[in-house]
């Protein structure tokens, strides 16, 4: 799109299109994102019979999920050409540079299947074992995947004097998206005992472990690349009006996060307290906690201790208690959430602040330069959330409800 468009030819409308000063048409900037899925489903039931009164059923499937991916970004390329008479000694001396703002489209597609099978045996007719394996895939967010940021051309920097190595330093943008981002990919594995003891009251014990194959999305540090390879109409210098296809740019954007294993146990329980007087009849409570560990995670290292940190946002429990009054009209719901701390980012977490040591697990989202100055794990610490919903049905078309979220002005701190 940084080539113009024949006016005689195209008839456009002036909110996206415009005639610029050469008499060219041009599209207006803009950020936009097309996502396109294609998916088959297949699955079946299956219930058997077994001795000692024993039923075994579950079902099995899988899912074929194509993604086609097309992101445009708002890029904008600055040129700062050499003047006559530069002089190296004095660089800042140099006047503006020459910049031009173009849309840049980029593309991506991603392939996968995701069978899933749920199994459960039922010794008795109140208890029950179940197991669950499934491929699981989530999208990455659209604003990790637009290709939008500024680059910069800077021709004083392939001065001698300036550039001590000799050799032409890349030109370098600020963070861009990464729309050939892959989705988050896990195969998650669940096995649980379920105890319903009678109509009010069941328990269950759970043990879990997912094998994450991709990561989510994390912020990368720089890298050398073609970064518009791959563009449609990738954009022209604005000095030299030389197509930058195959022009390396030094840029820092997004990556997929390490894989490795999840697992851990959960405790649940849901009561119903029907055998109360009164309106205590329609109260109940809800409780599970969670506790998560991992193995196999490729993890930063903390540049003091030399300890390896977990990894990011992998908080130690889960756990969630609500308190529930339900008469059929009246519906009142307390709901209180805790979660453990957990490791963010080596400060100062991306803005590539910090200069580690090389080789030793750094955190992806800083480089390697002079002079040395270790960063700090960041930790978040641990939350507590207090939450409270009322319904009220008035009639069968009007219900009235009031909903607060953190009404104890909970606060969480790094």
């Amino acid at each position: 799109l940084a080539s113009g468009l024949n006016t005689s030819a195209y008839n456009y409308d002036c909110m996206k299109f415009c005639e610029g000063s050469d008499g060219q048409v041009y599209e207006q900037p803009h950020s936009a994102y097309r996502e396109e899925t294609q998916a088959l489903y297949m699955m079946f039931d299956f219930e058997q019979d077994l001795p000692y009164g024993m039923v075994f059923n579950g079902n099995a499937g899988t899912r074929y999920i194509k993604t086609t991916t097309n992101a445009t970004g708002v890029m904008t390329i600055t040129h700062y050409a050499l003047a006559p008479g530069y002089d190296p000694v004095n660089s800042t001396a140099q006047g503006p540079g020459t910049s031009i703002t173009v849309n840049t489209t980029l593309n991506g597609q991603t392939e996968d299947w995701t069978p899933s099978y749920n199994l459960n045996l039922w010794v008795r007719p109140d208890v029950v074992l179940r197991y669950y394996s499934g491929h699981v895939i989530a999208r990455p967010p659209v604003t990790q995947m637009l290709p939008s940021g500024t680059c910069t051309i800077d021709e004083r920097y392939t001065v001698a004097e300036n550039n001590p190595t000799g050799e032409a330093a890349d030109p370098s943008c600020g963070r861009v998206g990464n729309p050939d981002l892959k989705p988050y990919k896990a195969i998650n594995h669940n096995e649980s005992v379920e105890w319903y003891i009678n109509k009010d009251t069941m328990v269950s014990l759970g043990y879990y472990y997912n094998n994450v194959l991709i990561g989510a999305p994390e912020a990368a540090s720089a890298t050398s690349d073609s970064l518009f390879a791959s563009s449609g109409t990738p954009p022209v210098d604005p000095v030299t009006g030389e197509s930058l296809a195959n022009a390396h740019f030094v840029y820092p954007t997004y990556q997929n996060g390490s894989g490795g294993i999840q697992r851990g146990i959960e405790f649940s329980t849901k009561m119903a307290f029907t055998y109360l007087p009164w309106y205590l009849k329609y109260t109940g409570v809800d409780f599970n906690y969670s506790k998560l560990g991992y193995k196999n995670f490729q993890t930063a290292q903390e540049q003091i201790s030399g300890n390896l940190l977990p990894p990011k946002n992998a908080a130690g429990y889960f756990q969630n208690l609500s308190l529930w009054y339900d008469d059929g009209r009246l519906n009142m719901r307390l709901a209180y959430q805790t979660r453990d701390s957990f490791f963010e980012c080596i400060s100062s977490c991306g803005s590539n602040a910090v200069n580690d040591v090389p080789g030793i697990g750094l955190d992806s989202s800083q480089t390697v330069r002079v002079p040395y100055n270790p960063g700090f794990p960041n930790y978040r610490a641990e939350s507590k959330y207090l939450d409270l919903r009322i319904n009220y049905k008035l009639t069968k078309e009007l219900k009235l409800y009031v909903y607060g979220r953190n009404i104890a002005h909970d606060t969480t701190a790094a």
